[in-house]
This record gives C-alpha cells, sequence and structure tokens, in this order.
C-alpha cells in the first residue's frame, strides 16, 4: 500500500468514526436542548429559550444537510451531490440552516441584552416570534443564489460562478464579525449583570 493509499485510508476512516460520533452526538444533544427549552415553564416562557429553540432544531437541519452528507461522501462514497439537483438542494439548506442559526444566536444575544436595560419591554414573545419568521424568511431569499451558482455538471458539486465565489470568500470574514458582536454584547451584558448585583448588595 503506497503513502497515497494509507492517508486516503486514514482521512475514510476519520469520516466514518469521527464524523458519525459528531453527528450522532449532536442530534442527541439538539433533542435534548429542544425537549428541555419546550417542557420545562421556567424556559418555555422566555424569549431567549424560544430562540435557543429555534436555533437547536436548525443546527440538527445543519448536521444532517451538510455534516451527514460529508460522512456519506467522503466515509462511504455515496453522494448525493454527484447531481445539479442533489447538489443546488444540499447547499441551499446547509446555508439557510447556517445563516438562520448565527442570526438566531445573535438575536438571542441582543435579546438577552435588551431584557437587563430600561429597553426590557421589547422583549417579548411575540416580537421574538416575528422576527424568526422574518430571519428564516429572509434567509429562504438570500440563500437563493447558492442554489443558482452551485452545480455538479462534472460530477462534482462546485461554485461556477468565480464572482460569487470571491463573494463567498469575503462573507466568511462577515461571519466572523457576527461572532465579534456576539462576544460585545456578552460581556456588556455580563458587566450590566455584575453591576446589577453590587448595587443589590
Amino acid at each position: 500500500m503506497s503513502t497515497q493509499d494509507t492517508l486516503n485510508f486514514i482521512s475514510q476512516e476519520f469520516h466514518i468514526y469521527f464524523g458519525l460520533f459528531i453527528l450522532i452526538l449532536g442530534v442527541i444533544g439538539g433533542i435534548f436542548n429542544v425537549l428541555i427549552f419546550t417542557i420545562f415553564k421556567t424556559f418555555r416562557e422566555t424569549t431567549c429559550a424560544f430562540y435557543l429553540t429555534i436555533v437547536s432544531i436548525v443546527n440538527i437541519g445543519q448536521l444532517l444537510t451538510a455534516l451527514l452528507v460529508r460522512v456519506l461522501s467522503d466515509g462511504f462514497y455515496i453522494d448525493i451531490r454527484r447531481t445539479s439537483w442533489g447538489c443546488k438542494i444540499q447547499v441551499y439548506m446547509a446555508t439557510w440552516c447556517t445563516l438562520v442559526s448565527t442570526t438566531t444566536m445573535c438575536l438571542a444575544t441582543i435579546d438577552q441584552y435588551i431584557s437587563m436595560s430600561t429597553y426590557r419591554h421589547y422583549s417579548n414573545k411575540q416580537l421574538a416570534q416575528r422576527a424568526a419568521i422574518y430571519t428564516c424568511i429572509f434567509g429562504g431569499i438570500y440563500t437563493i443564489s447558492s442554489a443558482v451558482y452551485y452545480s455538479a455538471s462534472s460530477g462534482i458539486c462546485i461554485i461556477v460562478n468565480p464572482s460569487f465565489a470571491m463573494y463567498i470568500t469575503q462573507n466568511i470574514s462577515r461571519n466572523k464579525l457576527c461572532i465579534l458582536f456576539n462576544c460585545c454584547f456578552n460581556s456588556q451584558h455580563r458587566s450590566i449583570i455584575n453591576s446589577s448585583a453590587s448595587t443589590c448588595s
């Protein structure tokens, strides 16, 4: 067995065992999150738990449409993305789940910050439901470009438009901004809690 064959075998085994481990653990964890946030009254009545429930559901969808497809293709050589329609649907769903999950997590962070400020009346279930619906609709419209510019004409699911490939590369840096945004709001939220605790004491 050559070095290339050995590396291919190691890569295949890695995708099978480690990928399946992350997939099973992630799906089970997501299901438990949904059950906890929907069954217990303490969480069910809060808007933040509502956002986190959506995040958990969408993350399960992301695992099934992205990681499971990757495990099947690289581990078992079952690639549903070899056809153009399979490629477009898989990319569309995986991208939509990522966008909705990231945006909803940002909304949950903002909601936590607002709930501890003088604008706490904006932290309510009705507004959260509207924000979630608008996020899903906007994500569905925004992700259409992924379905249009991905294709598997040569049997490989790739981007067929150079301009869109450049846009995707730049969009990765925008996702980092969202992570920074969450960190900033979380730090502000912690400082508010600490100041409130010191005042009460």
